[in-house]
């Protein structure tokens, strides 16, 4: 959501009415930065919410809207389809890397490394094929046992004639939960500058665009006087940490390290469900243990940041120059990982096998080594770059009708 609403507030800037669609539970995050939401008459996994709403009557909504463009995400790619039979512009935004097939980049999933030789490229061939053949099991799985999606599938296939979108344009080998398509044909903007990613084959096609990263939050205070004249490290494994089964055992190895370090200090967001259980292993002054925390500003005080890899992450750690020691939780984070080691802005390690004396050393070589502090302040300045450009903008006003390019009114969906 963070950085949909950032290239929201760059809009908003330049005098465009932005309004967004949200599910249940997105108002509270939309609507203190001034943004209108209303409630989808559409799900693409449930089909349409209402049980007598059908695909025509969601049509008709999106065209009330009168909006000159809407903009969807990429893991609610249906929408897309939607959107043109309603006769609205539409395009793509991802707030991950790349998850849709390429012959030359690795899929983000995985750790498989930039292919650097014709064994490398045939790993990610093969890694691409596997999961094409998982997709096309679990679309036909879920065809039998989900009506909601059966009926969304249904509409796309009716859908797909009329608006002329080719067989080729669609790909189903995606990295997504329920198999969702990936429309080749929409323009699509990837939240993060290129320099990041590996070499991908259709890199010409796809907008890259600024970090986007979200500034204007409702946060908390740092949780205590920071010491400039020691090292501080922040650590998280994000949002959802209460589904990862050694994070417990992880944070307590974290908290032994700073503990024995008297030089240094730290801030560990552990979650809701942890930080009741980690309340006592706080020191006053010198490690402080929060369910949550203004990452974004601890961030700017940080020598080393200690993370799982989700992108928003390492785009925030990428913008405020911090290295990364990150240990992948799942999802698209041990491809965010590989990337990172492999530009040279931070390391990658194991939570299964980690000790105190192997993190120890991990943070010590990110906080000394000058060729880690030299390729994070490049990439930073690459990535501020980029933000100056007001690529996303840009891209987006050049998708608007060409008398609507300043003023016009852009909605997103999803």
């Amino acid at each position: 959501m963070n950085p949909a609403l950032a290239l929201a507030k760059r809009l908003a800037l330049r005098g465009h009415s932005i309004g967004f669609l949200g599910g249940e539970g997105t108002a509270g995050m939309i609507e203190p930065h001034g943004f209108a939401v209303r409630d989808p008459a559409f799900d693409a996994y449930a089909g349409a919410q209402s049980p007598h709403c059908a695909m025509t009557d969601v049509v008709e909504m999106i065209r009330g809207l009168r909006a000159d463009l809407i903009l969807c995400d990429a893991i609610r790619t249906f929408e897309v389809v939607v959107v043109l039979k309603a006769g609205t512009r539409s395009a793509i935004y991802s707030t991950s890397l790349p998850f849709w097939s390429d012959s030359l980049g690795p899929p983000v999933y995985t750790a498989i490394p930039e292919p650097r030789s014709w064994y490398g490229r045939m790993r990610v061939v093969a890694s691409w094929k596997r999961n094409a053949l998982r997709q096309w099991r679990q679309r036909r799985r879920f065809m039998k046992e989900l009506p909601g999606y059966r009926h969304v599938n249904d509409f796309l296939q009716r859908a797909q004639a009329e608006l002329g979108i080719r067989t080729h344009d669609i790909d189903w080998n995606t990295f997504t939960g329920i198999p969702l398509p990936y429309f080749r044909h929409v323009p699509t903007l990837v939240m993060c500058p290129k320099a990041l990613d590996f070499a991908r084959t259709d890199d010409q096609r796809l907008h890259w665009i600024e970090p986007c990263i979200l500034r204007e939050r409702l946060s908390m205070p740092l949780p205590h006087e920071i010491d400039p004249h020691k090292p501080l490290l922040f650590v998280s494994l994000g949002t959802q940490v209460h589904r990862v089964s050694w994070a417990e055992r992880w944070f307590a190895t974290v908290c032994d390290v700073i503990t024995r370090r008297r030089d240094w200090q730290g801030v560990l967001a552990v979650g809701p469900v942890l930080a009741p259980r980690f309340a006592g292993r706080a020191i006053p002054g010198r490690l402080a243990v929060m369910a949550t925390a203004p990452q974004h500003l601890i961030l700017d005080k940080a020598a080393v940041a200690v993370i799982h890899g989700g992108l928003n992450s390492v785009k925030e750690c990428v913008t405020a120059g911090v290295p990364m020691a990150i240990f992948p939780t799942g999802r698209d984070q041990p491809g965010n990982a590989v990337r990172v080691q492999t530009r040279g802005l931070g390391l990658v390690g194991s939570a299964h096998n980690l000790t105190a004396d192997g993190l120890d050393n991990m943070l010590r070589t990110l906080m000394t080594d000058s060729t880690v502090r030299a390729k994070i302040a490049a990439m930073r300045q690459e990535f501020q770059r980029v933000e100056q450009e007001d690529a996303g903008v840009a891209v987006v006003e050049s998708l608007l009708p060409v008398d609507r390019s300043a003023g016009a009114r852009a909605d997103r969906l999803s």
